[in-house]
């Protein structure tokens, strides 16, 4: 009951619709039929899934029996008018424990429950709908998030190598790294409603996606206890299939409103701007205010006790600025985490290295305690699945270059082909191991990796 009332009194907000901004859209979107050949793909990529939650009857392949029955009678859907009356059974949701204290509600995410019918024409009404969106240019370049082709690695690869460019340059650059408040839950349904329509999304589908968002009640399941039902008054229902398109196009026209450096993906955000006077730390201030007023305007928010920045120079002097955001002066940090990666005021990845290994050495402390006298296929999985990938994720971006970073990594390697391996002596290197190793320093495919990226990004 505390987390369904936390998470339903997250904003409360009016349904006034007020004006776009963005792109325009030439062509209106109209989409009236489903088609046969669209339904039974879907239905064959989630029939392995058994999502049998409160409002399922039966798995999903039981669903897509029922599907191929009906395609022998008619040759077409019609895709409804109206999404079915919101009841209780539809919109059960899960608590997904995010981080800090566990007994607070504030750090749970709710995760919508949905059924395999709804998540059939949510995969079908999100592939008709970026294929508009596609078609029209509509998504900003500066986003990447919840896209196709598009990851985490990449974007830290073009983000690092354009601070990187200045950095060699020996420009100033002042990065704020913003938090929204709440971003998914947040979201006013009537606003986003109106940027659908503006982005040229009409017809039965709108009437669709507004009835899949509002006059929904929810109720919180833990333990197979259900909470009380409450109304939903904002938010786009996150654990969906179409809430992360929904939410990218509401944020959509975020970049158009400042003159800075903007990187998005999904609800991380960057703002940054080479400095080489006052005249530019005032304008990345312009531009932070003008995105106050942005999310005062389309009822999103920034926590300011979040939101930090980074000074990135050479020089010994660089101009410094107490920048504000929300009348909230805004913390300046030496590092700050981006994605996942710790970057750093020098652009060094030492900070960055010395937090993975400590992690990695204590998750393979964890292991070693837990899992001594099982098989070595079992320990190398684990090691491999819980250490490892904590070691290479985005390696391509931080691959370092200094040896004591290379030997912190490496020390990792050696306990872990101790571990794997059952030595009793100490290894000096992973390949002095008996047998197949199990780590492997990828110095040279990383760099080749980042290279051949940025050469395509540029092409």
């Amino acid at each position: 009951m505390i987390a369904n009332n936390f998470f339903i009194t997250i904003l409360l907000l009016t349904t006034q619709l007020i004006g776009h901004a963005g792109v325009k859209v030439d062509g209106r979107y109209y989409w009236d039929v489903l088609l046969k050949q669209q339904i039974l793909p879907v239905m064959r990529r989630i029939a392995g899934d058994t999502y049998v939650f409160q409002q399922d009857s039966a798995p999903a392949h039981r669903a897509r029996d029922t599907v191929q029955l009906l395609q022998q009678e008619t040759p077409e859907f019609i895709a409804p008018d109206l999404w079915p009356p919101n009841s209780p059974d539809l919109n059960p949701v899960a608590p997904v424990y995010k981080k800090g204290d566990r007994h607070l509600a504030e750090n749970y995410r709710p995760i919508s429950l949905t059924c395999v019918c709804c998540k059939i024409l949510e995969h079908i009404i999100c592939h008709h709908i970026h294929s508009h969106l596609d078609a029209n240019d509509i998504l900003s370049k500066f986003q990447r998030g919840f896209r196709s082709e598009y990851s985490c690695e990449s974007q830290l690869i073009l983000t690092v190598h354009d601070l990187m460019k200045h950095h060699n340059n020996r420009q100033q650059v002042d990065l704020a790294v913003l938090d929204f408040s709440k971003a998914f839950d947040m979201v006013p349904h009537e606003r986003l409603l109106g940027k659908l329509h503006h982005y040229g999304i009409n017809g039965p589908i709108w009437h669709w996606i507004r009835d899949f968002l509002t006059a929904r009640t929810q109720c919180v399941v833990v333990d197979g206890e259900c909470s009380s039902w409450t109304e939903v008054d904002s938010g786009v229902p996150q654990g969906t299939v179409l809430g992360p398109l929904l939410f990218l196009l509401h944020i959509n026209d975020l970049p158009n409103c400042v003159s800075s450096q903007v990187r998005l993906f999904a609800d991380e955000c960057l703002v940054y701007r080479t400095i080489s006077s006052v005249q530019d730390q005032l304008q990345l201030q312009r531009d932070l205010d003008s995105l106050t007023d942005w999310a005062s305007c389309w009822g999103m928010s920034f926590n300011p006790s979040k939101c930090t920045i980074i000074t990135i120079s050479r020089s010994n002097s660089p101009l410094h600025k107490f920048y504000t955001l929300c009348g909230v002066v805004l913390q300046h940090v030496s590092e700050a985490r981006y994605l996942g990666v710790l970057l750093s005021d020098d652009l060094q990845w030492s900070k960055h290295v010395q937090h993975i290994t400590a992690k990695a050495n204590s998750t393979l402390g964890l292991l070693r305690r837990n899992l001594h006298h099982c098989p070595e296929k079992l320990r190398e999985l684990a090691y491999i699945t819980l250490v490892r990938s904590r070691l290479e994720y985005c390696s391509a971006v931080w691959d370092p270059h200094k040896i004591t970073d290379q030997l912190a990594l490496e020390s990792v390697q050696r306990r872990a082909t101790r571990f794997t391996k059952r030595l009793l002596l100490p290894v000096q290197c992973v390949s002095d191991a008996p047998g197949p190793t199990v780590a492997a320093s990828q110095g040279k495919e990383t760099r080749d990796q980042a290279d051949t990226f940025l050469l395509n990004s540029s092409g």
